[in-house]
């Protein structure tokens, strides 16, 4: 009888467990948003509300007294005809995503604030987006990161460590690996509302050289560069490139002229910005930008002069 009885309370306490867990795949809407409720976690379907011009995700949704953590941006493009703004606070506790084609030809869309750390983008989250947006918030490196890992590898690019230890031809055979998939995707363009952006250029694959070459760095770090030994430079009027460090020495290396090239600062300004210019730059005037990615509020931000920033930093000298 007693190993009867246990048997009766073991059934029970299943049958409870199974009625308190999370209900299988359950459609929830709230004012805001569709969600789909399956394996513990809530995924965004759609925008309820098509007047709704600015959306927040939010970290958990409630149904039946059972919490789910919002974890996916799925589909938000049946009722978005007035949406410009979709925005992340930095309340999550877990990580969200957007998903693959999750913004797919949500053109109404201008504004992506993302404020946490927490989020991550599929490679294919923003295609068809409209080439306005602007990304912006203090979670941008997380999420652009993120993304730009993911992109590296759907263009079949591994990610390897480069150090001081690495060979040179093998930094150089990744350098152009990246940069030739960049040349490939990637156009060049000023006639975008925010062209210089990095985080825009990434999401939409169009930017001007700033945007480009902010773009270009983030995708290098994601095959293996160390922060500082790849940066965006200028002319300091309005032409950008990439200065990348091998063996303590700056090169100049431009993908938008020859994505096959590192040059010193005599040939790049003969090269390159003669032509553009009709005569040579004062290369001292030449500027390092500090911040990453080139949005309104970013910190750090500005520039620098590249010479006193070598100097400052001890981090090696210039080709001359």
């Amino acid at each position: 009888m007693k190993f009867f009885g246990s048997f009766i309370v073991l059934a029970l306490i299943n049958l409870v467990t199974v009625f308190a867990g999370p209900p299988p795949n359950v459609y929830k809407k709230d004012s805001t948003f569709e969600y789909w409720l399956s394996s513990g976690n809530a995924y965004i379907m759609d925008v309820v509300n098509s007047g709704l011009s600015s959306v927040t995700i939010p970290p958990y949704v409630t149904f039946d007294g059972v919490r789910y953590p919002v974890t996916q941006l799925l589909n938000v493009y049946t009722n978005t005809n007035n949406l410009k703004t979709i925005t992340v606070n930095n309340n999550f506790d877990h990580d969200f995503s957007f998903g693959g084609f999750g913004l797919q030809n949500v053109k109404s869309l201008r504004n992506i604030v993302v404020n946490s750390k927490r989020v991550k983008a599929d490679n294919n989250a923003f295609i068809g987006v409209n080439d306005n947006i602007n990304i912006y918030g203090s979670g941008v490196d997380s999420m652009m990161t993120n993304f730009a890992k993911s992109w590296i590898s759907s263009q079949g690019i591994q990610s390897i460590v480069i150090n001081e230890l690495t060979q040179l031809y093998i930094k150089t055979n990744k350098l152009h690996e990246v940069a030739h998939a960049v040349a490939r995707e990637f156009t060049y363009t000023s006639n975008i509302a925010y062209p210089n952006n990095g985080a825009v250029t990434l999401a939409i694959k169009k930017g001007s050289s700033l945007g480009i070459a902010r773009a270009f760095r983030i995708l290098a770090m994601a095959a293996g560069f160390n922060y500082n030994d790849i940066h965006v430079i200028s002319d300091n009027k309005n032409y950008s490139w990439n200065t990348i460090n091998f063996d303590n020495r700056w090169y100049n290396y431009d993908i938008l002229y020859n994505p096959n090239m590192t040059y010193d600062d005599a040939t790049f300004n003969t090269r390159v910005l003669k032509p553009k210019y009709g005569s040579l730059t004062n290369t001292s005037n030449w500027i390092i930008y500090i911040g990453q990615y080139g949005y309104s509020g970013e910190s750090p931000s500005g520039s620098e002069n590249f010479t006193n920033w070598l100097i400052r930093n001890r981090l090696g000298f210039r080709t001359n």
